[in-house]
């Protein structure tokens, strides 16, 4: 790769075969260009940045004025939908807690994983007589009379 051309003309590194290619370095080293050189060198040649290849943009079409008073109408049903039950998020986040409608994410599946990971081993499933498996408690959940206060 000839770098050491870029040392002094009397480095030991120059002289030192046996530690490079096999050959002594006897070139002098190039004069160094300034950065105004190089631009001056680089000054036909047009830069594109940003991403290459986008698409050109599309315009969007212009929607009618009865468009838009279709879009006033839906607004005004929506807001009415928001104001009959102004709790349902909180709503939703109690039936999640408490693994109403299942929709929990700590399944046979999940406990399964475990078991091959070999990690977590209080929850692994547990075989039944019947060939059916018993999930242990998680510390994340509750009994039903703490549902209820809760």
């Amino acid at each position: 790769m000839r770098h050491r051309q870029w040392l002094d003309g009397n480095h030991r590194f120059r002289f030192q075969r046996n530690l490079f290619d096999s050959t002594e370095e006897f070139r002098e080293a190039l004069e160094q260009t300034i950065g105004s050189e190089i631009l001056f060198m680089l000054r036909d040649i047009n830069f594109n940045y940003g991403k290459m290849n986008q698409p050109p943009n599309t315009q969007t079409k212009r929607r009618s004025r009865d468009a838009y008073v279709g879009d006033v109408d839906r607004q005004i049903n929506d807001k009415s939908n928001e104001e009959d039950d102004p709790n349902e998020a909180d709503l939703w986040k109690k039936k999640t807690i408490l693994n109403v409608d299942k929709k929990s994410k700590d399944n046979l599946q999940s406990r399964l994983d475990l078991v091959d990971m070999g990690i977590r081993h209080d929850l692994h499933p547990q075989v039944l007589l019947n060939r059916k498996y018993r999930l242990p408690p998680s510390i994340f959940a509750m009994s039903k009379k703490e549902k209820e206060v809760f």
